[in-house]
């Protein structure tokens, strides 16, 4: 079950029903095929699979971690402390269970730059949206559609798609037969009332991400430390300053504050 900033609280910090949309249903959904299609790749990043933390390990990170997970009723998940120029702030791959990626440098971060850095990505693993985090918008609308032309084959968001037979053909691929079931449904009704603009939706999602995030850490300034310079273009720095001062976040703050 979700904490303060389960289902209904994230609803409350969230722009245009992001949370309602059918591509919401959707990446929920692939949640395990989207691991197969963009998966962390342990080589790349200098880990094996006998690097990760897992939740009980004696390990800070993980354990300060799970209790911020708690406030949103996150799933279980693997975290692995990376060291690579890539990975500049903590961040989450979709999977079975989903990969927390932590840089080290935030090992000896203070606690409400950690607390930011770690509850963003657990906001998004809480809705099972963590596959938003780290695949573009463009690749994600591609693979969405691909997964409606599983049922729904003459579908497409957009007149010539370059490779759509293709890219519906990789995912049919990752979803193989026997998940099929699970994501009819969703990629049914992605079909008939489609997200039209994924990359505005992928920018309320991870809006709301950063949002919850604040409302744990409870202090502007070491978001903006946790975020540093690469702060995409979702455009969080200005959507945090104005979030802060708003009537949703003067509510949460004192209740989240007093949970974790």
């Amino acid at each position: 079950p979700g904490g303060i900033l389960g289902r209904q609280g994230l609803e409350q910090i969230t722009d245009h029903g992001a949370l309602d949309e059918s591509a919401a249903a959707l990446v929920h959904a692939l949640s395990d095929v989207l691991g197969k299609l963009e998966p962390f790749d342990h080589d790349r990043f200098g880990v094996a699979k006998r690097d990760r933390i897992k939740q009980g390990d004696p390990h800070p990170v993980r354990a300060f971690a799970d209790r911020i997970g708690r406030t949103f009723g996150a799933p279980e998940y693997e975290l692995y402390m990376v060291d690579h120029p890539d990975i500049t702030w903590a961040c989450v791959y979709a999977g079975a269970p989903p990969t927390l990626v932590v840089p080290t440098r935030l090992e000896t971060a203070r606690d409400p730059v950690l607390a930011f850095a770690l509850a963003r990505p657990l906001a998004l693993m809480s809705r099972l949206l963590h596959a938003v985090d780290r695949t573009d918008p463009v690749t994600l609308e591609r693979i969405l559609v691909a997964a409606a032309r599983q049922f729904e084959p003459g579908f497409a968001l957009r007149e010539d798609e370059p490779d759509l037979d293709r890219e519906t053909k990789r995912v049919g691929k990752a979803i193989g037969f026997f998940a099929r079931s699970r994501g009819q449904d969703a990629a049914t009704t992605f079909a008939a009332a489609p997200t039209r603009d994924v990359a505005g939706w992928v920018r309320d999602v991870r809006r709301m991400a950063a949002r919850a995030a604040l409302l744990v850490g409870d202090d502007l300034l070491a978001a903006y430390e946790a975020l540093g310079s690469d702060v995409g273009s979702d455009d969080l720095v200005a959507d945090l300053a104005r979030f802060w001062v708003s009537d949703p976040a003067m509510r949460f703050r004192r209740r989240v504050a007093q949970q974790i």
